[in-house]
């Protein structure tokens, strides 16, 4: 713990028990009081509003998905993240505040300096020892974006995103909010209008280019990494298989960091020692680390990644999986052909793959199709859909050794060629659903 960032609504959640715990107030009162009210922001609040209901209140914006449908504010359990109310005006007070640094209300001091001084300053870090600037801390974010270096939190909650951006070194900071949670939208087109508006200019001055590391070195570096931490502990299966990255050396001795799911970056190293800077940013963008285990890590402040054997590691998990969705694919052949004579009554069970393909088929439209009927917000939520799909995946693997024992039980004579190939689609399938179950995906539960 603290070695590595890996961020978390469920902290400030804590940060609001230990409020309540020295206070001994709600700590949506004790901040409303001793927080927002002495900074001037009168329009804002930690406490949940909505535009429905008996207490609505009609200056909230309706937040909205694609299409233009409404969505009002939902409270959240992980309350304080996601639950601030607040506006424009109100934001660009707390911006000037922040970026006055002195920590003054009324020519006294309401927050000690050096507390203001460390906002978005990583030092016990992994990364920041190593002399990685960018990162986070204390509540935002340092960023090396479009020229300039920045100290920046963003935020989403269903139906609304929100961004504050202050740059000291220009003295200038922008908020913006938008009512919207649509997964097309163009981030870039607001960029496209707020640069050339902001005017920051260069930041701090580019760091040296040095030597980086030698042939020889740089060798032990290669290879392939994968997220550690995960975000999400629960899927740490999606993102080992999903979310990982190479970093490789090219003949001219320059490394490239190239994850799965985002543009590769060409990094060139600076002041001669572990850091490295990706093209566009000022400052140092990558650090290589060695973690307290003697394993190759290589960090961006806010997210690091392990060195992981390509063979031992991720080429099984790769083959699992693949191995698993050919068996699925096998086991539906088998069984979208047989449903209607099988609900027909002229076709019993005794097939040993018909079982374990009626599963499958039920696993994929039942708890789908009822899943697509109920509102995101029930994702969560003990409900027809997420019950089913728990039962059902519980089952597969239970059916699966069924039909594997009624195969082994049927003469050799009945073991055709396809019979065979479904007893290996079932094997297939099966070690897929050990390896879920030791991920602890199986039985796979959406509710807490």
């Amino acid at each position: 713990p603290g070695s590595r960032m890996s961020y978390s609504n469920m902290g400030y959640t804590l940060a609001g028990m230990v409020i309540e715990a020295v206070s001994g107030q709600r700590y949506e009162a004790y901040l409303d009081e001793q927080l927002l009210r002495p900074l001037g922001l009168t329009d804002s609040s930690f406490r949940f509003l909505s535009q429905e209901g008996p207490q609505a209140d009609s200056r909230l914006a309706m937040g909205h998905f694609e299409g233009g449908a409404t969505q009002a504010a939902v409270p959240s359990f992980l309350r304080p993240a996601g639950q601030f109310n607040t506006t424009a005006a109100d934001m660009g007070r707390l911006a000037r505040f922040l970026l006055a640094g002195d920590g003054l209300v009324e020519g006294q001091v309401f927050i000690a300096p050096e507390l203001l001084r460390q906002m978005g300053r990583p030092t016990g870090t992994e990364a920041a020892r190593a002399g990685l600037t960018v990162g986070y801390a204390l509540g935002l974010y340092t960023r090396d974006r479009h020229g300039a270096v920045g100290l920046c939190h963003g935020g989403s909650t269903i139906g609304f995103r929100a961004m504050l951006c202050m740059y000291p070194q220009q003295g200038k900071a922008f908020f913006m909010a938008i009512n919207t949670d649509s997964e097309s939208a163009d981030p870039a087109a607001l960029d496209k209008l707020l640069l050339p508006a902001l005017q920051l200019g260069q930041g701090p001055a580019q760091p040296r280019p040095g030597p980086g590391l030698d042939s020889g070195h740089s060798s032990a570096w290669e290879g392939w990494y994968v997220p550690a931490p995960n975000r999400l502990a629960s899927l740490a299966w999606v993102d080992t298989l999903f979310g990982f990255a190479r970093l490789r050396r090219d003949a001219a001795g320059a490394l490239h960091f190239e994850p799965l799911q985002s543009p590769g970056q060409l990094l060139s190293p600076v002041d001669g020692g572990q850091l490295y800077r990706a093209p566009g940013r000022l400052t140092a963008s990558h650090a290589l680390l060695r973690g307290a285990d003697g394993a190759h890590v290589i960090s961006t402040g806010t997210q690091s990644y392990e060195k992981v054997s390509l063979l031992r590691q991720l080429l099984p998990l790769w083959a699992s999986l693949g191995l698993g969705l050919l068996g699925l694919l096998q086991l539906l052949i088998v069984g979208l052909p047989r449903l209607p004579r099988l609900l027909s009554g002229r076709l019993g069970w005794s097939h040993p793959a018909l079982l374990p393909s009626a599963v499958l088929l039920a696993l994929l439209l039942l708890p789908a199709t009822l899943l697509l009927h109920q509102s995101m917000l029930q994702l969560g939520d003990l409900t027809l859909a997420s019950g089913l799909l728990a039962v059902l995946t519980a089952a597969l693997p239970l059916v699966l050794l069924a039909g594997l024992l009624l195969h082994g039980q049927q003469g050799q004579g009945s073991r055709g060629l396809r019979a065979w190939l479904d007893a290996l689609a079932m094997v297939g399938l099966l070690q897929l659903c050990a390896v879920l179950a030791a991920w602890g995906l199986l039985p796979l539960r959406l509710w807490v």
